[in-house]
Formats: structure tokens, C-alpha cells, sequence
């Protein structure tokens, strides 16, 4: 059976805590609500820093070609201290989750569910901090291998329709290949072409009135971007060439027009995309994928 948790987290920091409100529907139809606590944790956002700090400092596979044994490890060096960082955040995270306040909704949720049910996890939460946590990791997923965990903000309204659906044999897909200094996004392109039933119109490193002309003129299921992109402050910003960069505000009306006409997914292959996904909540678009963090190219392929 297919059914929704929605765990909002609001109210709080990370020395006092978190208010938490479990919210669980089964086929469509709302089962019921509990209220629950987080407590203060102060040490998780240092743990993940420190953990985001040793990932990002791992070195590229390619730059351990020709190097000497000493280099290669250093190398190891850091590789461990990578494992150990996530560890240590791994232990902190789950041990905040199965603190007795909250572990009380976790003990509702054992008793609702099954281990066959198809399950969609969604933390709702405005705070960028907790979207950036690893919910996925929280060992009360181990028991249920048909759980999809999502992020979503408390505030979202769910469209009434998917304005423009309809059952069809071809699914239209913009695919706009950005900037790609320093990453290979012809994968990105070998894949897209290689999907069935699929009509994909590609656009090499556009300007703004390419895009703005595509969403405003046709018709399309899903919005795909590959290169890179980053988050500053709450807003998101991709380089949509090697000059050129620009928000989703700026593209607002033509993403507002796609979503009305059939646009359901946004798909955003770049780094340090929790800006992008928060722009796009603001459009109610159904459905969003971004990367929360930097990751290597062999990793976003």
C-alpha cells in the first residue's frame, strides 16, 4: 500500500530544540496527526560541517595519476578521515533521532506501517540547515526498503491538477547544458538522448532569451539542467554560460507559464542546489530534483 509521512519541523534551533508534527496519509486519505520534540543538538551542524569539510577536500580521482607514493597517502589520509567525519555524524544524527521526545512518533510509525508498503518521507522544514541534513540516514529506514525520502517546505500547496496532463506515448524534455568548465556534460547528453519515448531539445550554453523563449512558447513535461550552479544565501543561481548567470526569479514568468501549461519536473544536475529548489516551491511545481551539496562530476553522472 502506498503511504505519505510528512514530519514538519519548525519552531526551534539547535540549542533549544525543535517542535516536530507527524502527519501520515494512506491512499490518498489523512489517517492522523502527533506532535512530537527534538531536542537541542548542537553538535550535529559542527559534526556535518566538519564531515562536508573532509568530502570536499577528497582528491580527484585523476589527480592521483603519476603521483608519488607518499602523495597517494596523504591521499588515503584524507579518504579515511572522510569515513571517520561521516561516521561520527552518522552516530550524532541517529542518536538525536531516537531521543525519547521523538522517539515516541517513531514508535506510531512502526506500528502504521509495513515493511511491503511503498513509502514517501517528506521533512518539511524552511530552515536551509535542516534541509541540508541527510534524512535518509536515519536507521528507521533501514527496516523499510520501499521508503523515498524528499525535502519539502511547510508552506507548499500541492496543485489541484497537473494542468495539461495527459496520458502520452512522448515525454518533451528542455534540456539546457550550461557552463561546464571543468565537467564533462556530454554525459549528461548521451544519457537524455538515449531514453525511450522521449523528444529532447537540447540548449548549448543559451543566454536568457533562449530559455525564456522555449518555456514561454512550448510545451514540456521536464526541465533538465546540467553545470554548475550554486546557493547565496537563500537564492539559487546557475551559469548558464561561460559569461552569463541569472537566477529562477529572472526566468519567473516563463517557468510560471511552463508549470500551467504541462511542465512537471525540474531536474537541476548542479551543485549546491537547495537555493534553486526553494524558487521553485514558490512556482508549485510538482515535482523538483536538485543536489543539496557540491559533488564531484562522476558523482552527478
Amino acid at each position: 500500500m502506498e503511504k505519505l509521512v510528512i514530519i514538519k519541523i519548525s519552531n526551534g534551533d539547535w540549542e533549544s530544540g525543535f517542535s516536530v508534527t507527524l502527519q501520515m496519509f494512506e491512499g490518498g486519505s489523512w489517517k492522523y496527526q502527533e506532535t512530537g520534540f527534538l531536542p537541542g543538538a548542537p553538535d550535529i551542524p559542527r559534526y556535518y560541517q566538519e564531515w562536508q569539510s573532509a568530502y570536499c577536500d577528497l582528491p580527484s580521482p585523476l589527480r592521483l595519476e603519476g603521483k608519488d607514493d607518499q602523495q597517494v597517502k596523504n591521499s588515503s589520509d584524507r579518504i579515511n578521515e572522510c569515513y571517520n567525519a561521516a561516521n561520527t555524524f552518522s552516530r550524532t544524527f541517529n542518536k538525536w533521532l531516537n531521543s525519547p521526545k521523538f522517539h515516541l512518533l517513531k514508535e506510531k510509525l512502526l506500528v502504521t506501517l509495513n515493511k511491503e508498503d511503498r513509502i514517501r518521507a517528506i521533512f518539511q522544514t524552511e530552515s536551509l540547515e535542516l534541509r541540508r541534513l541527510p534524512w535518509h540516514l536515519w536507521d528507521f529506514f533501514d527496516t523499510y526498503e520501499n521508503a523515498e525520502v524528499a525535502i519539502g517546505n511547510p508552506n507548499f500547496k500541492s496543485p489541484t491538477k497537473l494542468n495539461g496532463y495527459a496520458a502520452k506515448n512522448i515525454v518533451k524534455i528542455l534540456a539546457i547544458l550550461g557552463d561546464s568548465k571543468g565537467i564533462d556534460v556530454e554525459a549528461d547528453r548521451n544519457f537524455l538522448e538515449s531514453l525511450p519515448n522521449a523528444e529532447v531539445v537540447f540548449k548549448v550554453e543559451p543566454n536568457r532569451k533562449d530559455i525564456s523563449k522555449e518555456l514561454w512558447e512550448q510545451n514540456w513535461d521536464i526541465l533538465f539542467f546540467a553545470g554548475h550552479s550554486c546557493t547565496k544565501g537563500e537564492e539559487g543561481l546557475i551559469y548558464i554560460n561561460e559569461n552569463q548567470s541569472l537566477t529562477l526569479r529572472e526566468l519567473r514568468n516563463g517557468l510560471k507559464t511552463a508549470i500551467k501549461k504541462s511542465l512537471k519536473l525540474a531536474i537541476f544536475n548542479s551543485c549546491d542546489g537547495l537555493g534553486l529548489a526553494r524558487q521553485l516551491e514558490d512556482l508549485y511545481i510538482p515535482q523538483a530534483i536538485v543536489m543539496r551539496e557540491p559533488v564531484p562530476d562522476a558523482v552527478a553522472q
